[in-house]
């Protein structure tokens, strides 16, 4: 069976054709294992899910007018024993590019580390699934481990790919008003740069980890229980005041990761 991809899908799959590394939109995770785990239960648990959710059968392909998605009926999978003498050796040789004209787009292997407990990894391409999902993932995998029988999901990804094509023009009208808020937004801000900007985007980039002591923590969550927020929106609050210094800009504008879960059908949907 084959399927159109939804707008979110069209630009995974352009923007994983453009990264070199071909790894940005991996979604890899690693999970140590504190109990004692049956890896072949484990496998047959994975195997069900695949054969439970279309979208973990669905490989992209471009017959060079289209791109669409094709569900398979059934796909090979396997737990991957893995090897290496550390946590960083293993994680580096497990995330690899994924073909996207092949399925599954997901991988999971098991390894035992040097204290004796198994770390089981799993890497997903996020054209198949987001942050939302993989919590969903998570929990019907536990469910399928523990031989429970998973209730009918009230939608699916693709029954969602057919009420955005259906709603296409509500859809780009409201794509249509957001490209003309985006139009009057203020120019890209200055801040102080160790190196010149590069001029193309590319996906090159850091994370700056900082840990917050726990009596910071403590007044940061009083503070935003008296101000009826989110510790979310009081730390954008300090973020935005922190840009305002660095910049001088009067305005500033941030862009915030969201799932983009409208329908209250699609929480408790993989994709």
């Amino acid at each position: 069976d084959t399927y159109p991809l939804t707008k979110a899908q069209h630009g995974i799959y352009v923007q994983t054709h453009m990264d070199q590394t071909k790894i940005a939109y991996n979604m890899p995770g690693a999970f140590v294992i504190e109990a004692d785990i049956d890896v072949q239960r484990l496998e047959q648990a994975f195997t069900k899910l695949i054969e439970t959710e279309d979208l973990l059968r669905t490989s992209f392909h471009n017959d060079g007018q289209a791109v669409y998605g094709r569900v398979a009926k059934n796909v090979p999978f396997i737990v991957k024993r893995l090897r290496g003498a550390d946590f960083a050796q293993v994680s580096q040789s497990f995330v690899q590019p994924f073909d996207l004209a092949t399925a599954p787009l997901m991988r999971v292997g098991i390894w035992q580390n040097g204290q004796g407990k198994k770390v089981l990894f799993i890497d997903i391409h996020h054209i198949v699934n987001d942050g939302l999902g993989s919590n969903v993932l998570l929990a019907k995998l536990n469910a399928l481990y523990a031989a429970k029988t998973l209730p009918k999901a009230e939608v699916s990804y693709l029954d969602y790919t057919v009420w955005q094509q259906e709603n296409e023009k509500s859809t780009e009208e409201v794509t249509a008003y957001w490209q003309a808020q985006a139009q009057r937004l203020a120019k890209p801000m200055e801040l102080p740069h160790d190196y010149p900007r590069k001029k193309t985007f590319d996906f090159a980039g850091d994370t700056c980890t900082c840990l917050l002591e726990k009596d910071k923590v403590a007044s940061l969550e009083a503070f935003a229980k008296v101000n009826g927020v989110t510790i979310y929106a009081v730390l954008m609050g300090a973020y935005s005041l922190l840009l305002h210094r660095l910049s001088a800009s009067k305005t500033v504008h941030i862009g915030m990761p969201c799932a983009g879960r409208t329908l209250a059908q699609t929480q408790s949907m993989l994709g």
